[in-house]
């Protein structure tokens, strides 16, 4: 049982996965997050879910090979500096998510 439950391991398998999603849509990552940090997409957000951007992002960007390629992004956008989360946090749309509750997020000022 005490296999199943350890944080550093999980964080890391998550990282993990995440490096290997980005590494696997690097083209769509690179263009993704180049919109992230245009100031006219920018201006379609105040604050926005990952979810928001999504839809944004797959019109003008296309869809990644894989869907893990958001999370890749949207950690990439924290660690950057580019976006941060607010502390709220507001119901997903998609189907697949279930409706579960996800970070709301805004433009940072150190972008």
């Amino acid at each position: 049982m005490g296999d199943l439950f350890d944080l550093a391991a999980a964080r890391a398998l998550r990282d993990e996965g995440i490096n290997r999603a980005k590494e696997n849509n690097q083209k769509w990552f690179n263009d993704a997050l180049a919109l992230l940090m245009d100031p006219a997409f920018q201006s379609l957000f105040t604050e926005f879910t990952g979810e928001d951007l999504r839809q944004e992002i797959q019109v003008m960007v296309g869809i990644p090979l894989h869907p893990n390629a958001m999370g890749s992004l949207i950690m990439a956008a924290v660690k950057k500096e580019i976006i941060a989360k607010t502390g709220e946090y507001r119901p997903m749309k998609l189907k697949a998510s279930h409706g579960r509750a996800t970070p709301v997020y805004k433009w940072s000022r150190n972008r």
